[in-house]
């Protein structure tokens, strides 16, 4: 029993459950999945708004497909973006 007491074991039916809305949408994160900790994203159920009752998978792939293009083309922004450079001092 790895050091458990086998009469503390609840023993129940069988259930599936999909656990979210723990960091809603629009109240916890943006509509970009963003955090208010700059680049930390949510991306699974727990952004949903509310407990959706049936399975989640679909909208979660969706919301990685959102955000995962999202963060690309932050990247490209960055790699397109001219590099700022200071000009040399000039001798007077």
């Amino acid at each position: 029993t790895a050091g458990g007491d086998p009469d503390s074991i609840f023993i129940s039916r069988l259930r599936g459950t999909h656990p979210s809305a723990t960091v809603r949408l629009s109240e916890m994160v943006d509509g970009d999945l963003q955090t208010t900790v700059r680049n930390l994203y949510v991306c699974d159920a727990s952004v949903f708004p509310e407990a959706l009752g049936q399975p989640t998978v679909l909208t979660i792939i969706s919301f990685a497909k959102r955000l995962s293009d999202h963060l690309l083309r932050g990247i490209l922004h960055q790699q397109a973006a001219p590099a700022t450079t200071s000009a040399p001092a000039t001798p007077e």
